[in-house]
Order: structure tokens, then sequence, then C-alpha cells
């Protein structure tokens, strides 16, 4: 693959020592440097997502956030498991890019990612994931990562540890970039 695709990661948590963000963060570091630009968005710190918001100009925190989302075709998601699904934290910002005047989640190709301290990774709520952004018409890859045991995954320097996990890592980068080189997007 010869042309760079940009990359978004976001974390859908807030938390100070984030696993999930650990996560993210190792997977970026992954990606060949030759093929993908990545780029990790700050906190997703948006308001609640409410249509009365709409009647007047958009938070700067939500025109920042859809600006981002829209010059990315390439979306990596971390989330924590929260109940069995994924975090209020992406879900709000889905909520806020999917509005008019156009749902940006339309076209994107997505990766999720989820760490967590039980034995699923995360799992569970890359179901629900999987499931709102294939019905907003995103491409959400079939390599998922996953995360068990979290608080045991990670070096003090937040580097993965876990070579299970790399694989996998290794594994969604592949599927990744062999996906973006045959739809050609960019």
């Amino acid at each position: 693959m010869s042309a760079k695709y940009s990359v978004l990661g976001l974390c859908g948590s807030l938390r100070a020592d984030s696993w999930n963000l650990k996560l993210l963060e190792n997977f970026l570091a992954a990606m060949p440097a030759d093929s993908f630009q990545s780029r990790l968005y700050g906190a997703l710190e948006l308001p609640l997502m409410n249509q009365d918001l709409e009647k007047s100009a958009l938070p700067k925190a939500v025109l920042d956030f859809r600006t981002a989302l829209e010059e990315s075709p390439i979306v990596v998601i971390a989330s924590p498991e929260y109940n069995a699904s994924y975090s209020p934290v992406i879900k709000n910002a889905i909520d806020w890019a999917s509005r008019p005047p156009k749902s940006l989640w339309d076209g994107k190709i997505v990766v999720m990612l989820g760490a967590s301290p039980g034995m699923f990774g995360a799992a569970r709520g890359q179901i629900h994931l999987r499931t709102v952004l294939a019905n907003l018409r995103s491409w959400v890859m079939p390599d998922m990562v996953v995360c068990p045991k979290a608080h045991e995954a990670f070096g003090s320097d937040g580097k993965l540890q876990n070579e299970h996990v790399a694989k996998q890592i290794r594994a969604a980068i592949q599927g990744l970039a062999a996906f973006a080189e045959k739809v050609h997007y960019l």
C-alpha cells in the first residue's frame, strides 16, 4: 500500500489511567507509518447529545469532534464495557456524529478494541457497538481486539505485555490494511 490512510483513535474512557486508552495507544503505535497516519483524539468530553443544542451554533467541542471525524476515513474505537455494553462516552460521540446535515459514520472503516479486568475483555460491549455502527452504515472490521485481565496486561510504562493481545493487534492491522487497499479507501 503506497498511500497513507488517515486514522482517528477514539477512547470511550475518561479515566486518567485508562486501560482502553493504553490499548488504543499501543494499537496506533503498531500501525506502520508508511501506510497509516494516526491521530489520537483527546478526551471525548462532549456535552450530552440534546437536539435543543442544535437550535443555535453547535458547541465548539462538538464541531471540533465532527471535523476530526470527517477528516479520517478510518476510526479505531477503544471502549470499556459498562454492564455488558459499550461506554456512554462512545454512545454520545456516535450520536453527535450521526446528526444532520449528514451522518459522519456512513462509509467509515471502524476497528473496535476493548479492555476490561474480566475474562471477556469487553467483547460483549463490542457486540452492541458493532450493531450500532453497522446500522449507521460503517464498515466494521471483523477482527476486533479484546484485552482481558487488563489490570495485568500493561507495564508501568503503558506498553502492552500480553502477547496474545499483541497478536490480535497485528492481525487487526493486517486485516485493516488489506480491506483499505481493496476498496482504495481515501
